[in-house]
């Protein structure tokens, strides 16, 4: 992928005025990497692995500009994992399964800091009752992050089992499929049809929300194969 800026006429040293200047490199990653994991999610679930496995390389390309605590960078980790498994490659795919784990248990910072998305016009009346139960609010939206969140986690431990189990480590596979199991129970994704529910729910403009559950619900899981061995 170029390094090159977005915008040539934002070097040249004349006057020239792009007219029709460039997203904000920031949100153009961002609009990018969630092309990239969705059509990779789509490709997956058509049984295109190749091509799923070359986009969730590059959707992990893209995630080197995220904040390390963003959660699309764990999801990324994931892809890498799943194209590595895909590839035969079963060692690189556990180290970056288990690097997508270490990077969902430090979300919870990014989590904290989520911004608020864009809201629809409300009446004076509910505008006042906002206001009046904010903090209940927002103590609510928390508890809804964590749970998109616990579900990503979910998601990347039944990957993990499933490697596991694949390489023949039955006793560890089944301690990660109980992790995942426990914390599914309380979460709301990911399930079949997952990119389908993205579609449904992610917010009409970009937003910290929309990137979570990109994170969550574009995130494939992969089903073990019949065991290779003890490796």
């Amino acid at each position: 992928m170029s390094d090159a800026p977005i915008s040539a006429a934002s070097r040249t040293a004349g006057r020239t005025i792009d007219p029709d200047p460039p997203l904000p490199p920031c949100l153009l990653v961002d609009l990018l990497w969630e092309q990239f994991a969705e059509q990779g999610a789509d490709a997956f679930a058509a049984g295109r692995a190749a091509e799923a496995a070359a986009l969730w390389r590059v959707a992990g390309r893209l995630a080197a500009a995220f904040a390390a605590a963003d959660p699309r960078r764990a999801a990324s980790l994931a892809g890498l994992g799943l194209a590595h498994r895909l590839d035969g490659d079963l060692g690189g795919a556990e180290a970056l399964h288990r690097a997508a784990l270490a990077a969902w248990s430090g979300v919870d910072a990014w989590l904290d800091r989520m911004r608020p998305g864009p809201r629809p016009r409300s009446t004076a009346q509910h505008f006042r009752l906002e206001k009046i139960f904010r903090a209940q609010h927002a103590a609510l939206a928390r508890a809804e992050h964590r749970r998109l969140a616990d579900a990503g986690v979910a998601a990347s431990l039944s990957n993990l089992a499933s490697l596991l189990l694949e390489r023949g480590r039955a006793a560890e596979a089944g301690e990660m499929d109980e992790r995942a199991s426990a914390l599914r129970g309380a979460a709301p994704g990911p399930v079949p049809g997952g990119r389908e529910r993205f579609r449904a729910e992610r917010s009409a403009a970009p937003s910290d929300l929309r990137k979570l559950q990109a994170a969550v619900y574009l995130l494939p899981i992969l089903r073990p194969a019949a065991p290779t061995g003890t490796g």
